[in-house]
């Protein structure tokens, strides 16, 4: 994420015009007045003339007058500054508590930023243009750290077999960071349960990249969303997209895309299938199946047999990158 300042060339109108203030990449800050809900003279408006392309900028703004900033005096050094520049670090903060908050928009940057934009106090401006949102003058508006961290999120994926009479048991896939693997075998049909910080009520799924398809509608349970997938294949990584799910308080979830490695016979989940899941496999045959071990019921018939170590060594050599 690239938090930049707008500049302080204000208070005219098309004035972000110092690289990278008015690149559509950047996510652009403009001051306010501190304390107050006012433009600062001095913060940059748009549209952005400099490259032709009319898009609005700021962003979005935070305070920037008279604003206790570390100074280059000396280590220990503070001052009193006024800038966009004292604006910026309030975007930057507030993206990092959005991320720490909610996990799940780590490094998602469109998504971020819509979490943010809709999180902020909008503040109407004709001054350079139409009122918005957004406009010329504050974007979106003022930032509002704890609005955005309170938006609807995802908390947790998984997915779910039933396995025999055994019960049903989960495979973690998580929302962020490399996805998890499901090692099952079941023909190419898997149940996909979503949770979030709220309670649902609608919203879409479809799979975005890799080879299978949504069945019918999601279903909604509480704070969960249920996703069927059939035609799934072996060896691959799937994406499954979240869109427009919505919460019983009317908050709408950015899209999110949610990825799982599909390898059947990975029971250790290295992504690789090899003589380790074999062994795996066979230490827990004629063992009941429970949460700890339901990945060595490779066929899901809620016992491990020696069919299941048979599975999983007809899968030898299968990996993912």
């Amino acid at each position: 994420m690239m938090v930049v300042a707008a500049g302080n060339a204000g208070s005219l109108c098309s004035t972000v015009t110092d690289p990278p203030s008015f690149y559509a990449a950047s996510y652009t800050a403009g001051a306010l007045n501190t304390g107050t809900d006012t433009i600062a003279s001095f913060s940059s408006r748009g549209p952005v003339t400099a490259d032709g392309s009319g898009r609005i900028k700021p962003d979005i703004t935070a305070p920037g007058t008279n604003t206790r900033s570390a100074s280059n005096t000396s280590d220990t050094a503070y001052t009193i500054a006024s800038g966009t520049s004292m604006a910026t670090p309030h975007i930057a903060g507030a993206m990092a508590l959005l991320w720490s908050a909610i996990p799940s928009l780590q490094n998602q940057i469109d998504a971020s930023r819509t979490a943010l934009d809709n999180a902020a106090h909008f503040i109407s401006s004709t001054q350079c243009g139409a009122a918005g949102p957004p406009n010329n003058v504050f974007g979106w508006g003022r930032v509002d750290a704890l609005a955005a961290v309170q938006q609807l999120a995802l908390t947790e994926a998984v997915s779910r077999k039933t396995q025999g009479t055994a019960g049903t048991f989960d495979v973690p896939l998580p929302v962020t960071g490399e996805p998890g693997v499901e090692c099952r075998s079941t023909g190419g049909k898997f149940t996909f349960v979503f949770t979030f910080s709220s309670n649902v009520v609608s919203g879409t799924a479809a799979v975005t990249t890799g080879r299978g398809r949504v069945q019918g509608s999601p279903t909604f349970s509480g704070n969960t969303m249920t996703v069927k997938l059939s035609g799934v294949t072996d060896v691959q990584k799937i994406t499954v997209t979240l869109s427009g799910v919505t919460s019983d308080t009317s908050q709408v979830l950015p899209d999110t895309p949610v990825g799982a490695n599909m390898l059947i016979g990975d029971t250790n989940g290295d992504k690789t299938v090899n003589n380790p899941d074999v062994t795996q496999t066979r230490g827990q045959v004629g063992m009941p199946v429970t949460a700890s071990n339901c990945r060595e019921d490779v066929n899901i018939d809620g016992a491990i047999t020696s069919a299941d170590v048979s599975l999983v060594r007809s899968d030898l050599g299968h990996s993912l990158q």
